[in-house]
């Protein structure tokens, strides 16, 4: 029995090698786009004469974080991307970078019934059914030090924020420079359909950040500091972060607490959601990120 768990155990290491392998000469664009889990049976195989079965690869990232260090593209030193492979689906495996959870989600969608655009009109998706149109902003895993940037360039491309000097010097703060543009994309879409306003940001937790210049293993996901602020928020408890500041000028204008989640009151609702995969056995869990329970759109 004992050397049947010795065996075990170094079988289960070689899978999480040759994964890991696989994923350190598979270049970004190539992980735009989620990958089936057939397809990388066969890639492995054909690639590495290595033989994995669905379940070897569903164990070993159920248990594992595998991840790959992509230099940033627009060479700005100190802010390279920590990259890490997740199980989107029981069929499906994909990082948590920007476009392969947009992609993931227009899957997820399609499979619902939604007649899905992609990357229309400056919003990164619109889905609609016969009484619904969610619009989704997609934000992917960003350096530990610029997720508040990340977020809140969400939110103005959600909402025409009016930037008067007090919001002007909040945003400058946060890292906005000496921008005052006005978006709004997604508030501003017309539409006779009940308008669902959208942030959707990476839940996976533990995740590899890129954090003071280096890779670091964070049991949180990458917008843990902003959920918990936004939860803050909406649960009228006052804290004093730049960013929970900058919440407040958005609830003056747009009122965006009691529109949160309201779908059946207002023209407009608006929601924070988690793309957390295979969560709980759901195939492309989505979650809300104030209420914590799953959403089934």
């Amino acid at each position: 029995m004992y050397l049947y768990f010795i065996f075990l155990f170094y079988i289960k290491m070689d899978n999480f090698e040759i994964i890991k392998k696989w994923l350190s000469v598979t270049e970004l664009n190539d992980l735009y786009y989620p990958i089936e889990v057939s397809s990388l049976i066969k890639e492995i195989y054909d690639r590495y004469n290595y033989v994995l079965d669905k379940n070897d690869i569903l164990d070993t990232l159920s248990n594992e974080l595998i991840f790959k260090l992509f230099e940033n593209l627009k060479g700005h030193r100190g802010r390279n991307r920590p990259h890490c492979l997740y199980l989107f689906s029981r069929d499906y495996i994909g990082i948590d970078q920007e476009d392969c959870i947009r992609t993931a989600l227009k899957i997820f969608l399609n499979k619902r019934g939604y007649d899905v655009q992609e990357e229309s009109g400056f919003i990164d998706l619109i889905a609609e059914n016969e009484s619904d149109c969610w619009l989704i902003e997609v934000k992917g895993k960003q350096t530990y030090e610029f997720s508040t940037l990340a977020i809140a360039q969400g939110f103005e491309q959600c909402f025409p924020l009016e930037v008067d000097d007090n919001l002007f010097n909040v945003r400058k703060t946060i890292g906005f420079g000496d921008s005052r543009n006005k978006k709004g994309h997604l508030y501003n879409f017309n539409t006779q359909k009940h308008k669902h306003i959208v942030i959707l940001i990476p839940g996976f937790s533990p995740t590899i950040a890129w954090k003071n210049s280096r890779d670091e293993k964070i049991f949180n996901q990458i917008y843990f500091r902003e959920v918990e602020d936004l939860k803050n928020f909406f649960n009228l408890k006052n804290t004093y972060t730049t960013f929970m500041k900058y919440l407040r000028k958005l609830n003056d204008q747009f009122d965006i607490i009691n529109h949160y989640g309201k779908c059946d009151s207002f023209e407009w609702c608006f929601h924070m959601i988690e793309f957390r995969g295979l969560y709980n056995n759901i195939d492309f869990a989505l979650c809300d990120s104030i209420k914590g329970n799953v959403l089934y759109l």
